[in-house]
């Protein structure tokens, strides 16, 4: 299991060039089915398309890295329905207006999602 505020500020890598891509700015919760979908890497299109990485695209969440298979790995969140959708929902806020510190505290399963410490997320 792995505490979400320790991926925060990791650098994306692909795995195919070695490049190092994006950096993780914050996780992205499905509060309804209680698990981690994936991470935002970029804000500044937050209120646009912004771009991210679902978590089924991750290789590995290594000490100094997140590595991903290639580079378009990474897209905008239009390419994701469920996380489209959710970023969507939450449109008037931004990232960090999102995430509690407790949020911040949860551990996933870094292969499901799945939040490990909470039976539920509360908004």
């Amino acid at each position: 299991m792995l505490k979400v505020k320790d991926i925060i500020g990791k650098p994306v890598v692909a795995s195919d060039s070695g490049e190092r891509i994006e950096t993780i700015v914050a996780p992205i919760f499905d509060r309804a089915e209680n698990c981690l979908l994936g991470f935002l890497v970029d804000q500044t299109s937050w209120l646009g398309n912004p771009k991210v990485l679902p978590l089924y695209l991750v290789q590995a969440i290594e000490a100094d890295a997140i590595i991903i298979p290639w580079k378009e790995s990474i897209a905008p969140a239009s390419n994701y329905a469920t996380i489209h959708d959710i970023l969507a929902q939450n449109s008037n806020l931004n990232s960090v207006d999102m995430l509690t510190s407790d949020d911040l505290d949860l551990y996933f399963d870094e292969n499901t999602g799945d939040i490990k410490n909470s039976s539920t997320l509360i908004i």
